[in-house]
Parts: structure tokens; C-alpha cells; sequence
């Protein structure tokens, strides 16, 4: 069973949790954007955007690896091919932007590749990042909850308010619906995490 957690792939082998890191593609793109001239930027953006993959969303992870296989491995293939060239062009000096942002791309390659192969991983971690801004702004905060397990009710509290919004949900409307059968003990907690209510959600939607 495999997992992806923030900048990380978390793989499940004889009850041993295995980490393997991926890198984003959007890091390594950003750098070309603001050092490479505009013939490659415009090169490297019709690669990058062939690689995204849109299409694949609400695919199933053996699908997707199917798909990426087909689609993006070619396209990568290809950017591979041109960093190495200009890791190689006496023009590209190593100190300049674009030769720091190609080295930068070819240390991470491996990781910035990893997504190809396993189907639960998205192509970056924006919408890790995205989630996290909010964690920062509420941050001082979290450093005076008074107590240990106030600091604790704030986590809890921020886990199943980001989770909710993974999944689309109202955070507030999801709260009030479940904090009844949370304190009535009516149903397993299992049956209660955002991702068991978003499908109990969906699935009442499709029968109606």
C-alpha cells in the first residue's frame, strides 16, 4: 500500500513504513522561469504543460500509471535530454541562472520522475503547500495554547479542518454534523474521518 505524504512517497512493506522522496516538478519548473531566455523558457513550458496531467483527475492510481507511462514518460524523457545538454553546452556556464537551475533539476531528477510510477502520487505538493499556509498564519497561535493538551486540541482541531478541506467539504458544517455522533459514540470513529464522510456524501448524491 502506498501513500503520499507532503514531499514524500510512504510505502507499506511487511508492516514496515518505507519512505521515498518525490520531489515537485513545479519547484524545479519555477526555477527555469526566472533564469532560462525566452526561446527555452518557451520550449521547457510546452514540455512542462504536456506533462500535467488534468485529465487523470478522479482516475484510479492503476490508471493513472498507465496513463503516465503513455503520456508524461516520453515528455520527460525529452526535458531529461535537453538538461543534459545544456549541462554539456560550453554557453551555459555553470555559475549562471540557467546553470544553477539545470543542476539543480538533475540532482532532484529521480525524485521529480517518481510520480510515473506510482499511481497515489500527484504530480507536486501544491496542495500540501497550499494547506500549510494556513497552519503559518495561525502559527503564534499555537504557541500560547497554555498547555499541552490545549497545543494538542489545536492540532487535532487543524488536522480535520485541512482534511475536510481535501475533500471538499464545508469544515464547519462538517464538524457540526459529526460532533453528535462523536460524543453519543453512534457510529465508529472510522466512519467519521472527512475522507469516510466525503464518500458517504457522494454516494447519498449519486442516489438521489
Amino acid at each position: 500500500m502506498s501513500k503520499f505524504f507532503n514531499s514524500g512517497i510512504v510505502t507499506e512493506r511487511n508492516n514496515v513504513m518505507l519512505v521515498k522522496r518525490q520531489e515537485t516538478l513545479g519547484i524545479a519548473w519555477q526555477a527555469f522561469l526566472k533564469t532560462s531566455p525566452p526561446d527555452d523558457k518557451e520550449a521547457f513550458r510546452a514540455a512542462w504543460m504536456k506533462a500535467r496531467e488534468a485529465a487523470l483527475t478522479g482516475a484510479s492510481p492503476q490508471e493513472r500509471v498507465f496513463a503516465r507511462a503513455a503520456q508524461a514518460r516520453p515528455v520527460l524523457e525529452r526535458i531529461q535530454a535537453q538538461l543534459d545538454a545544456w549541462q554539456v553546452d560550453p554557453q551555459v556556464l555553470p555559475k549562471s541562472g540557467i546553470g544553477r537551475a539545470v543542476a539543480y533539476a538533475r540532482k532532484l531528477w529521480p525524485g521529480l520522475v517518481r510520480y510515473t510510477t506510482i499511481g497515489n502520487a500527484p504530480i507536486d505538493n501544491n496542495a500540501t503547500e497550499r494547506g500549510m499556509r494556513r497552519v503559518a498564519m495561525h502559527r503564534k497561535n499555537s504557541l500560547f495554547s497554555a498547555s499541552d493538551a490545549g497545543a494538542e486540541g489545536y492540532a487535532t482541531l487543524m488536522t480535520l479542518t485541512q482534511s475536510a478541506l481535501l475533500h471538499d467539504l464545508d469544515p464547519i458544517a462538517y464538524l457540526n454534523d459529526i460532533i453528535e455522533d462523536i460524543h453519543f459514540d453512534r457510529q465508529p470513529l472510522a466512519k467519521l474521518t472527512p475522507l469516510a464522510y466525503a464518500r458517504r456524501a457522494m454516494a447519498v448524491k449519486r442516489l438521489s
